[in-house]
C-alpha cells in the first residue's frame, strides 16, 4: 500500500504507530491531505478521511504535511496533523474513534511565510506547540490552546550582539573576556571553533574552561602584538588595536553560537516544555505581569498603567543608549546627568510630541503606581505549576536566568519612567527620586544575578538556597522567592543573604553590593566584611557620621572592640560623647570604654581625665581601682603619686591600704610605700608613720621567727614615742 511513485497523491508523508488494545494501528497522512487508518496485522486500510479544510486550489507548499501524537488524561489517543499547502495551510487537532471517524478538538490556520521545523502536542492534546522558521531565517516559537484560533508567540532572548561598545572602565581584556566565558552563552566547543579560524594550524585545544581561557588570552595578545610591535602608538590607540582584535574573536564566536542555537525539536516534560538546540537546550516559562506588557502587549485597555506603558514604549532609544546610564548606576553617580544627556541625544521634539499626546495628570498616578510594582520584587508574579524543585545545577542557573530577564524588564521600564520624568524638566522631583532610588536597587539585583551564574557564584547559591529553602515548584514563584532575598529594599531578608554572605567569607560581594545599593542593613554587613579582611580604617570612616545618635556608637564600639581596634574605639567613643547629651544615659558606659582603652594602650593620664570625667561614682570608682593597679604593675609610682584625685584622695588611701593588707608579702610593701609617700606628699605624717610601721610587719609572717621580730619592732616603736 505504501509503494508508489512520489508524486502519487495516496502516498504517506507522514505517520505515526499506536498500540490500541493490543492490536498496532498506523496513521499516516498523504499527499493529498487524506488520513489514512491502518491495521498492522491485517494489513488492511481501515480509512480513508479528508480533515484539512476545503480551500481550492489546494495545492502543496514546499513542505509535506506531518502527523503527531499524543494520549489525553483518558488514554485517548490524539492526532495533531500539519496541512502544509501553497495557501491556507493549518493544524488540525483530532481524536479518532472506535468507529474510524474523527472528532476535531482544533483547527487553527499558520501564518505565511513560516516553514515548520517541529511541532508537538502537549496537555493531552490541550496544546500545540510548533518550532518555525520564519521567512528571513529567524526561529520562532507559538503555541496555541484547545479551542483558540489563534497563536500565542513566545519571547525569544535576543542573540548577542556582534561587537560589545566600548566600555571606559574595562579594559578591552577585561570586557571581553568576561563576555565571551558568560556562563550559558557560548559553548566551549562555539569558542574553539573561533580560535582555530583566527589562528590557522594550531594545536588541538584543551577543552578544559581554564586552558581554553588560557589559549583565548595568548591567542589575542600575540595578534596584539603583531600589530603594534612596529609602531610607537599612545594608550589610546593601543586600546583601539585591542579592542579590534578582541572584537574579532568575539564576533567569531556569536557567529558559531547563532549556527548552533537553532530550535530542532520540542521536549515535553510534566508541566515543562524543552527546547532541543544542536548545541543545547531552552527552557520556556510564562511571563511575568510586567514582562507580559513590554514584551507581549498585554496592556490594552485605557487605564492610566496601558496608556503609560504605550508612552514608555514610544520612547525606548534602544538598550545600547543606555549604556552610559548604566555606567552611571554602575559607579553610583549621579543619573540626573546621564539621563538629560540621553534626552538630548534623541530628537527631543519627536519625544515632547509623544509625551504632549497624553495628559500629565492621567501619567502621573500611574509612575506612582508601575513605581511600586517595581519596588515590590513579587508583586507581579503570577502561578505556574512546574512540578519539580529546581535544586540541581541547572535548575538553580534557570532561577537565576529568569530573575535576571525580570529584572532587565524592570530595569528598563524605570529608565524610560526616569526619560519621561526628565522630559517635564524635573516638574516632578519627589517621582524622580523614587524612580532613581528603585533604579539603582534594580541595578544591584542585576549585577547579583550576573555575579550568581558563574561558577563559584552559583555554588554559594546553592548552599544558600538550600539554607532557605527558597527553590519552590514553580519557575516564577523560585525566582520571586530569590527576588525577595536579594532585594535592597527588603532589609531582613536582603540581610539575610548578606549575612550569609559574610558567613561564608564572600567579602568581595558583600563589599560590591554595599557600594551598589546603599543601605543601613548592607552598610553594617559591609563593616563586619572590612573589619574581617583587616580594612578597620575603611570600616571606620562609615560609621563616624556626624549626628549620629549615641545607640549607634555604642553598637560600633561593641563591634570594633571584638576586632581588637582600640585606636578606632577611642575615636569612636569621643565622637560619641561629643554627639552626646550630658543627661544622655550611655555617657557613663563611654567615659569607661574610654578609660579602659586609654589605660590599655598605657595613656595613663588620658585614662585618669577620662575616669575623672565620669559621671557614675561606682564606675569612677571601679576605674579608679583599675588605673592604681596598672600603675603600680607598671612601675609608675611617680605618676600615681602626681595625679590630682579631684574628690577621690580618701577612696584612694582606702583603696591602696586594703591592697597593701590583701596581697602577698612582697606586693604590700609596694602599697604600703605608695601610701606612705601619698600621706607625706599630703603632709600627713602621723599616718605616713602607721603605715611604714605596718609595712614592717607585713612581710615577717606568723613563725616563731616572724613573732619575735615583730614584737622587737613594737617595742621600738614604743620607745620612739615615749622619747618623742
Amino acid at each position: 500500500a505504501f509503494l508508489g511513485r512520489n508524486n502519487e497523491d495516496t502516498v504517506p508523508v507522514s505517520l505515526v504507530l499506536h498500540n490500541i488494545h493490543n492490536e498496532m494501528y498506523l496513521f499516516s497522512v498523504c499527499q493529498n491531505g487524506q488520513l489514512q487508518a491502518w491495521s498492522c496485522r491485517r494489513g488492511q486500510c481501515l480509512s480513508s478521511t479528508d480533515l484539512s479544510d476545503k480551500h481550492e486550489p489546494r495545492v502543496l507548499g514546499a513542505q509535506k504535511h506531518v502527523i503527531r501524537k499524543t494520549v489525553n488524561s483518558r488514554g485517548q489517543l490524539v492526532l495533531g496533523i500539519y496541512f502544509c499547502f501553497s495557501e491556507h495551510s493549518h493544524i488540525v487537532v483530532v481524536e479518532p474513534r472506535l468507529d474510524c471517524t474523527y472528532a476535531i478538538h482544533n483547527s487553527i490556520f499558520t501564518q505565511e511565510n513560516h516553514d515548520l521545523v517541529e511541532m508537538l502536542l502537549a496537555d493531552g492534546g490541550q496544546e500545540v506547540w510548533c518550532v518555525w522558521v520564519t521567512g528571513t531565517g529567524e526561529t520562532a516559537i507559538s503555541h496555541s490552546h484547545a479551542n483558540s484560533s489563534s497563536w500565542s508567540w513566545v519571547t525569544l532572548e535576543p542573540p548577542p550582539p556582534l561587537t560589545l561598545p566600548p566600555d571606559s572602565t574595562l579594559d578591552p581584556h577585561q570586557l571581553y573576556l568576561d563576555a565571551i566565558f558568560r556562563p550559558g552563552l557560548f559553548s566551549l566547543t562555539d569558542i574553539t571553533k573561533a580560535l582555530t579560524i583566527n589562528r590557522r594550524g594550531m594545536s588541538e585545544l584543551d577543552q578544559s574552561e581554564m586552558n581554553l581561557r588560557q589559549q583565548v588570552c595568548l591567542m589575542v595578545g600575540q595578534e596584539i602584538i603583531a600589530e603594534v610591535s612596529q609602531y610607537d602608538l599612545t594608550d589610546e590607540e593601543y586600546i583601539e588595536v585591542a579592542q579590534r582584535c578582541w572584537s574579532r574573536l568575539y564576533s567569531c564566536c556569536v557567529q558559531y553560537h547563532q549556527t548552533g542555537t537553532p530550535a530542532l525539536s520540542l521536549l515535553s516534560l510534566p508541566n515543562c516544555m524543552l527546547v532541543l538546540k544542536k548545541h543545547g537546550l531552552s527552557l520556556l516559562r510564562p511571563l511575568d505581569y510586567l514582562e507580559s506588557t513590554v514584551l507581549d502587549g498585554g496592556l490594552s485597555t485605557d487605564d492610566g498603567e496601558s496608556c503609560l506603558m504605550r508612552v514608555l514604549l514610544s520612547i525606548d532609544p534602544g538598550e545600547e543608549a543606555f549604556s552610559k546610564v548604566d555606567q552611571a548606576l554602575h559607579l553610583h553617580t549621579s543619573l540626573d546627568t546621564a539621563i538629560s544627556e540621553l534626552v538630548c541625544e534623541i530628537e527631543a521634539n519627536n519625544l515632547t510630541d509623544t509625551v504632549q499626546i497624553q495628559s500629565k495628570k492621567q501619567l502621573l498616578p500611574a509612575i506612582g503606581s508601575v513605581l511600586r510594582i517595581l519596588n515590590d520584587p513579587e508583586s507581579s508574579t503570577r502561578e505556574d505549576s512546574l512540578s519539580h524543585c529546581l535544586r540541581s545545577d541547572l535548575g538553580l542557573s534557570t532561577i537565576v536566568s529568569t530573575l535576571d530577564q525580570i529584572v532587565q524588564v524592570r530595569l528598563s521600564i524605570c529608565r524610560w519612567v526616569l526619560m519621561l520624568l526628565r522630559l517635564w524638566y524635573g516638574s516632578e522631583p519627589q517621582l524622580w527620586v523614587s524612580a532613581e532610588r528603585v533604579a539603582r536597587r534594580l541595578w544591584a539585583q542585576h549585577w547579583l544575578c550576573q555575579a550568581l551564574s558563574h561558577t563559584h557564584g552559583r555554588l554559594v547559591l546553592s548552599q544558600f538556597v538550600f539554607q532557605e529553602g527558597i527553590t519552590q515548584h514553580s519557575i516564577l514563584k523560585s525566582a520571586s522567592i530569590l527576588a525577595h532575598y536579594t532585594w535592597p529594599g527588603s532589609p531582613d531578608e536582603c540581610g539575610r543573604l548578606a549575612q550569609f554572605l559574610l558567613d561564608t567569607k564572600e567579602h568581595l560581594l558583600v563589599q560590591e553590593l554595599a557600594r551598589l545599593a546603599p543601605s543601613k542593613t548592607w552598610k553594617l554587613l559591609l563593616v563586619h566584611s572590612l573589619l574581617e579582611t583587616g580594612e578597620a580604617y575603611k570600616a571606620f570612616d562609615l560609621v563616624s557620621v556626624r549626628g549620629a545618635d549615641t545607640t549607634h556608637y555604642v553598637q560600633m564600639i561593641q563591634l570594633f572592640e571584638k576586632h581588637n581596634c582600640p585606636d578606632l574605639v577611642l575615636e569612636l567613643a569621643r565622637l560619641s560623647v561629643v554627639e552626646a547629651e550630658p543627661d544622655d544615659p550611655h555617657l557613663p558606659m563611654l567615659r569607661s570604654v574610654t578609660f579602659l582603652h586609654h589605660l590599655a594602650l598605657g595613656h595613663y593620664e588620658a585614662a585618669y581625665s577620662a575616669l575623672e570625667a565620669n559621671p557614675d561614682e561606682g564606675r569612677r570608682e571601679n576605674c579608679l581601682r583599675d588605673l592604681v593597679i596598672a600603675l603600680v604593675e607598671a612601675k609608675q609610682l611617680r605618676l600615681l603619686l602626681d595625679l590630682p584625685y579631684n574628690g577621690m584622695l580618701a577612696q584612694l588611701e582606702a583603696l591602696l591600704e586594703n591592697k597593701a593588707r590583701t596581697r602577698d608579702s612582697a606586693a604590700s610593701a609596694v602599697y604600703y610605700n605608695v601610701l606612705f609617700s601619698l600621706h607625706v606628699k599630703n603632709m600627713n605624717f602621723r599616718k605616713g608613720r602607721l603605715k611604714v610601721v605596718c609595712s614592717m610587719l607585713a612581710p615577717q609572717g606568723n613563725g616563731p621567727q616572724g613573732v619575735r621580730a615583730k614584737s622587737q619592732m613594737c617595742f621600738g616603736d614604743v620607745g620612739a614615742r615615749d622619747e618623742s
